[in-house]
């Protein structure tokens, strides 16, 4: 459960100027270590942004989605099209873990080069799997590693399928 963010619509707004779309700036010095003409806090390594707001860090994509909604964030807010798009409203759903990590990059571990494909040595094959909800699910075996990626690719538009599986949240 991620910590809910104690501060109202308005208060935020207080804090902070967004001046421009998913940047946010602090509208006053406070105790005058900060730089109003710097964007507020700083770069993660991971590609997200983090704030301290009285000694206490917060995710910016989180704080501009209370801003623009007024609502407390939902457990997981989703990039829409990617952290690297930055922060902006308009780039930001209400997701869940499953839906989120599909849209994942493929791994650097990755040693077949297509996503949900693997090599079994005991069999000799490839073999393809996703996870949904959770859980592993085994899609096959296959000589060709062309046609364990496109069962994968089935079982991804079927499981995680754009806007239908976002329905379902």
């Amino acid at each position: 459960m991620r910590k809910p963010i104690p501060y109202t619509q308005e208060q935020l707004h207080d804090l902070f100027e967004e001046k421009e779309p998913g940047v946010l700036y602090y509208r006053t010095t406070g105790s005058g270590r900060k730089d109003i003409s710097n964007p507020a806090g700083n770069r993660l390594r991971a590609g997200y942004h983090q704030i301290w707001i009285k000694c206490i860090r917060y995710q910016r994509h989180r704080l501009i989605w209370k801003m623009h909604t007024g609502q407390e964030p939902p457990e997981v807010v989703d990039h829409i099209k990617g952290i690297e798009v930055g922060d902006m409203f308009d780039n930001l759903q209400v997701s869940n873990c499953s839906h989120n990590l599909h849209k994942a990059k493929k791994r650097k571990t990755n040693t077949s080069g297509c996503t949900g494909v693997s090599w079994n040595k005991a069999l000799k094959k490839w073999q393809a799997s996703i996870y949904f909800n959770g859980k592993a699910k085994h899609l096959g075996y296959f000589i060709d590693k062309n046609d364990a990626h496109a069962s994968y690719l089935s079982a991804k538009d079927l499981y995680h399928g754009g806007e239908r599986a976002l329905e379902e949240i």
